[in-house]
C-alpha cells in the first residue's frame, strides 16, 4: 500500500493523524562513518536530559541496529549485578559513574526516552509516529541507513521535518557527503509535494584543523554555491576520540566524562535553538 503513495499522500495521511505538535528529524548520509548514529545519541540525549523534552529514536537501521545495541548496553552497564567481595554477596554495577549519573537524573524525575527497532518502511514508521504524538511527544529521531536507491527511504525522508546532513572535510568524505546530498537526496528535500520539511541544516562533523584554510574555504563555497537549500551550522563538531566511548556515547544520561569534548556543547545547543526557532 505505503509503497505506491505519492509525497503529497504520505504528507496529507500523516497531517490528519498528527496534531503538528511533534517534530520529526533525522541526520542523514550515505557514507559510513560521517556520524549519523553519534550525532543521532547526542542531540536526542540533548533534548531529553538537558532541555526536558519527550523524545523517541527509531532505529530504522534494520541491518545494523546500532543503537538499539547501545540502549542494550546502557541499560546493562547501570544494571546491578551480584559478586562476591571479600567471601560476601554484593551488589555491583559495571559502569559506576553512569549509574550515578542515572540516579541523579531519576531522582529529578527525567525517565530515558524509548529507542525503538523499526523497519525501513513508511507503513510501520506512520504508525509510531501517530502513537507518540498522541503521547505528547516533542520529537522523534529516525536513525536510518545510507541507502538511498529505493522509493520507501525518499518516502520515509518525507516524514522529516528538520534534516541535518553532516559533512566531513576532506576530499575523500566531502565528495561522497556532498554527492549524496546532490544527487540523492536533493530532489526529495526540493519536492513541491514534500510539504512536510521544514529545514535542512549542513553541519561538519569530525572537524580537524589540520585541514588546510583554502580547502576547507573550497569546501564551504561548494556547499553555498551548489545546496542553497542547506543552512550551514556555524558550530563544527570537532574531531575527538571520545566518539564511541560509553561514557560519551551514551542513552541513559548526558556524557557523564569528556562533556567538553568535539565542541559537544556548541553544536548541540545551536542545533537545539535552530530546531526551537523552527516550532
Amino acid at each position: 500500500m505505503f509503497r505506491k503513495l505519492s509525497f503529497k499522500k504520505i504528507y496529507v495521511f500523516l497531517h490528519k493523524q498528527i496534531h503538528g505538535t511533534m517534530n520529526v528529524i533525522s541526520i542523514i548520509g550515505q557514507k559510513g562513518g560521517c556520524g549519523k548514529t553519534t550525532m543521532t545519541i547526542l542531540l536526542a540525549s540533548a533534548l531529553a536530559y538537558k532541555y526536558g523534552k519527550k523524545v523517541v529514536v527509531l532505529d530504522c537501521d534494520t541491518n545494523q541496529q546500532s543503537l538499539v545495541k547501545i540502549r542494550q548496553r546502557d541499560i546493562r552497564d547501570i544494571t546491578p549485578y551480584k559478586t562476591l567481595k571479600d567471601g560476601q554477596e554484593v551488589h555491583e554495577v559495571r559502569e559506576y559513574d553512569i549509574y550515578m549519573a542515572y540516579k541523579k537524573q531519576s531522582k529529578q524525575g527525567i525517565k530515558p526516552y524509548d529507542v525503538v527497532a523499526c523497519e525501513e518502511k513508511v507503513a510501520p514508521i506512520i504508525e509510531y509516529l501517530v502513537k507518540m504524538d498522541e503521547q505528547g511527544c516533542d520529537y522523534a529521531f529516525l536513525d536510518l541507513p545510507g541507502n538511498v536507491d529505493s522509493d520507501e527511504y525518499n518516502q520515509i525522508l518525507s516524514l522529516c521535518n528538520i534534516v541535518f546532513l553532516p559533512f566531513i572535510g576532506d576530499d575523500l568524505n566531502f565528495d561522497s557527503n556532498f554527492d549524496f546530498a546532490m544527487k540523492s537526496c536533493l530532489k526529495v528535500l526540493k519536492s513541491k509535494s514534500n510539504e512536510n520539511l521544514k529545514k535542512v541544516y549542513g553541519y561538519w562533523s569530525k572537524y580537524s584543523s589540520k585541514v588546510r584554510p583554502a580547502e576547507f574555504r573550497g569546501y564551504c563555497e561548494k556547499v553555498k554555491n551548489e545546496l542553497p537549500i542547506v543552512e550551514m551550522l556555524e558550530n563544527k563538531f570537532h574531531f575527538t576520540n571520545a566518539v564511541g566511548n560509553k561514557y560519551f556515547m551514551n542513552t541513559l544520561v548526558t556524557p557523564v566524562k569528556y562533556a567538553d569534548s568535539g565542541n559537544l556543547e556548541g553544536i548541540t545547543s545551536e542545533m537545539f535553538n535552530k530546531i526551537e526557532e523552527i516550532d
